[in-house]
């Protein structure tokens, strides 16, 4: 008989590409479990000029 094993559903979203569902937090815990390097880099949005009157 075989049996079927699932993944645990944060597994599978991971797998998945489904970024969206971790926390950054999260992310960077497992990307440096994994030995990667990590790297965030902010900038500021772009906001047009406003005129004043």
């Amino acid at each position: 008989m075989q049996r079927k094993f699932k993944k645990p559903p944060r597994v599978s979203d991971l797998v998945r590409g489904k970024w969206d569902k971790f926390s950054l937090d999260m992310l960077s815990t497992l990307a440096a479990r994994a030995g990667r390097k990590i790297e965030l880099t902010m900038t500021y949005p772009i906001r047009p000029f406003s005129r004043q009157k």
